[in-house]
């Protein structure tokens, strides 16, 4: 297993998995549209995403957003998605 840390040429083989965790939640699958979004996030730095490949096969994915902390004064990141292919 091996983890990585993606960049927006990695969409295309992440798309598929975004478009799997959305189904999970009960949304009409939109392949394209899983890929353009995490294109669009990722080109722009608005999320950071890891991948989890076993061989050549992206089998997981999490994904983070950047935002502040009143208290603590600094930036934190929030884990909004966790996804593991069955």
């Amino acid at each position: 297993m091996k983890i990585i840390r993606a960049s927006a040429a990695d969409s295309t083989l992440i798309a598929p998995l975004l478009d799997q965790y959305r189904v999970f939640y009960k949304q009409a699958p939109d392949l394209q549209a899983a890929e353009e979004f995490l294109s669009q996030l990722l080109t722009r730095g608005e999320s950071i995403v890891f991948v989890a490949y076993k061989g050549n096969t992206a089998v997981g994915f999490t994904q983070l957003f950047p935002s502040f902390s009143t208290v603590s004064l600094q930036r934190i990141y929030i884990l909004n998605d966790l996804f593991v292919a069955p």
